[in-house]
């Protein structure tokens, strides 16, 4: 039988004088990061910071991945492809007025994902987004509801806001 090892992952915390100290996450800390994505997801998008617990630090490390970043570059930038009577669409039930309204934001979440650096914060607001069925990207209550989340994932991409 085969053991599959992985590298050690080492996040770094704040401790309790604000200084940052190393930790190696142990395999049940990679767990409960995946088993909890969505909540640490949501945690990271509304501003909890990535070094205020190991599961946070290991979530930020996985949504900061290259291949990651580029699934959910693809993903908006589908979502901000012209509609035409032979698309292929995800069974996505925007109305395309919602979805016509949003798409240079769309476009432009797309191409700030895959490029770098960005913030953990916007990675995490825009996967949040797509999983979200009950928000904008689905259910929009007005037309420039998706618009409005574009922008806010867009800002919060900028790892340096002014």
């Amino acid at each position: 039988m085969h053991t599959v090892t992985h590298p050690p992952l080492v996040v770094l915390l704040l401790d309790e004088n604000d200084r940052l100290d190393a930790h190696v996450a142990r395999w049940t800390d990679r767990l409960r990061a995946r088993l909890f994505a969505s909540s640490l997801d949501r945690q990271l998008a509304d501003g909890r910071s990535p070094d205020s617990s190991v599961a946070l630090a290991v979530r930020a490390r996985v949504l900061m991945a290259a291949d990651v970043r580029s699934s959910l570059a693809a993903a908006f930038g589908r979502l901000a492809a012209p509609w035409t009577d032979h698309s292929r669409r995800t069974h996505l039930e925007t109305p395309s007025r919602s979805l016509a309204r949003a798409r240079r934001e769309l476009a432009a979440v797309s191409t700030r994902l895959a490029s770098a650096p960005v913030s953990v914060r916007g990675v995490a607001q825009a996967r949040v987004l797509l999983g979200d069925g009950g928000g904008p990207l689905y259910h929009p209550r007005r037309d420039d509801d998706l618009q409005v989340a574009a922008q806010t994932i867009l800002d919060a991409l900028d790892p340096w806001p002014s």
